[in-house]
């Protein structure tokens, strides 16, 4: 069964001739998962009743619920063709499963020794390839696990299965998938992996083969309480020593990370880093955790913040405490290094703090908690509202959608062909042209005078060349 919900556009007067962006939000719960490519569907879920929609691009006020055979579903990706990706709940049980031409969900072939639970978290634009992950074993330990997996569609229409059960995590918890990018030959599946303690950390398959930035291990340690060392008597009873030598002194397993011991002061000293989001261009978008003044004991600090790992230059450029370019908690998405989201009603363009709601000009009475997802080149932004419930005082989350006039980056064709990361990008707003990303800039007009040649340009309304690093583009500006 399907059914239509309502959505509501709210603009600013005289939004649209200033040529800023539609905003559409709903009274119904939901968060912003997963936006196509090409910007036309988005996959929506509201978590707590567990209930799934699509939404259209082409009829923005309304949005499909999916249902079908399963009451209970989540979305988290969709295709170019509206593929909708996430999992059902089954006899008890979260299995992967995608949406067929009908709009129903279908589960995707298992692995053998699949328990409770699977998610297909990503899909590739064209439909072919869906990522996620579900319980597993290592053939090596039988160390039953959430490994990521993969699905292939084959000459008849079916799926065929790849489990990564090959690779070593940390702990039992696994490996939880977030995005997935094919590019230059590779298939690069983001996301987080669990530490041996109970935090997380950022973690990349690249074509199957795990990549993670820290070095975990597992110690033993006594558990000391006011001065003394617990231990065994010789009937069984819990005793407490003063000499940490006593052959009776209990030894515990203690999880270290890069030389800190996790979780010895609580909470507070857990990792707290993860991959949410990846564009085109190679770049994974998150936070880190990083250990600073590690002793020979185990203590330490821990420095946490926003960060950006570049495929291409495989390294990171952080946000914490020590940067010199800002400290910011996370970033959700962005697209490029010259548009790149944080919490609330802030995006960074070109590395400057601005207000998404000024920057666009459009208005809205919710709370804006972040932009999520977003099309390939930017035009349409998705993520999520947030209010306090004043029955339960707890917080409840809305979806909404950004409907830009202007993409933020113009990717060719001929880029997507040779595979090339570009890190340049132009942007046409209101009386401006941005460009990032960039060493050399040239803007001319249609007379082939130079009207500017910096990141920002003051220009007229009218039709524009801009050259910048070897790229060129034919903009307008309203």
């Amino acid at each position: 069964m399907q059914s239509r919900l309502l959505l509501s556009a709210v603009l600013a007067a005289g939004a649209m001739t200033a040529g800023a962006a539609e905003f559409y939000t709903t009274d119904n719960l939901g968060e912003v998962y997963g936006i196509s490519d090409n910007g036309r569907y988005a996959a929506i879920t509201d978590i707590e009743d567990q209930i799934s929609y699509i939404w259209d691009s082409e009829n923005p006020s309304e949005f499909t619920l999916l249902d079908g055979l399963f009451k209970r579903s989540e979305a988290y990706d969709v295709s170019n063709d509206g593929m909708v990706v996430g999992g059902v709940l089954d006899f008890d049980k979260w299995k992967p499963a995608y949406t067929d031409a009908n709009g129903d969900w279908n589960i995707l072939p298992l692995n053998a020794n699949f328990s409770n639970i699977g998610y297909a978290t990503n899909v590739s634009p064209d439909g072919m390839t869906i990522v996620g992950y579900m319980s597993d074993v290592n053939p090596a330990d039988e160390n039953k696990t959430n490994y990521p997996c993969k699905w292939t569609k084959n000459a008849d229409g079916g799926w065929d299965l790849h489990s990564y059960n090959n690779i070593t995590l940390p702990t039992h918890q696994g490996f939880f998938t977030t995005c997935f990018l094919q590019k230059d030959g590779k298939e690069i599946i983001g996301g987080y992996v669990f530490t041996n303690w109970g935090g997380v950390t950022n973690a990349l398959l690249v074509d199957g083969e795990l990549k993670i930035w820290n070095k975990m291990e597992w110690r033993e340690g006594p558990w000391i309480y006011k001065g003394k060392y617990e231990g065994t008597d010789e009937n069984g009873k819990q005793i407490w020593l003063d000499d940490p030598n006593d052959p009776r002194v209990n030894m515990y397993p203690e999880a270290y990370i890069d030389g800190f011991y996790e979780g010895n002061g609580g909470t507070e000293d857990m990792f707290a880093g993860g991959f949410f989001d990846c564009d085109w261009y190679g770049n994974f978008f998150g936070q880190r955790t990083q250990v600073r003044d590690v002793k020979e004991d185990g203590t330490g600090r821990l420095i946490n913040g926003a960060t950006i790992y570049s495929l291409k230059d495989e390294k990171f450029t952080d946000y914490n405490e020590e940067s010199t370019d800002g400290r910011y908690s996370s970033f959700s998405t962005g697209v490029g290094t010259g548009y790149v989201f944080l919490p609330g009603d802030k995006v960074l363009v070109d590395g400057k703090t601005e207000s998404m709601t000024e920057k666009w000009g459009f208005e809205t009475s919710y709370t804006i908690t972040a932009v999520m997802k977003h099309s390939e080149n930017g035009k349409v932004l998705g993520g999520m509202t947030q209010e306090q419930n004043p029955a339960s005082g707890e917080m409840q989350y809305r979806p909404f959608f950004l409907i830009l006039d202007e993409p933020l980056v113009e990717i060719s064709a001929v880029e997507k062909v040779e595979g090339e990361i570009s890190k340049v990008g132009i942007s046409a707003e209101p009386g401006m042209i941005r460009v990032f990303g960039a060493s050399e800039v040239a803007v001319y007009d249609l007379n082939g005078r130079l009207v500017g040649n910096s990141a920002a340009n003051t220009v007229a309304p009218g039709i524009y060349v801009v050259k910048a690093d070897g790229v060129t583009r034919k903009v307008a500006v309203k």
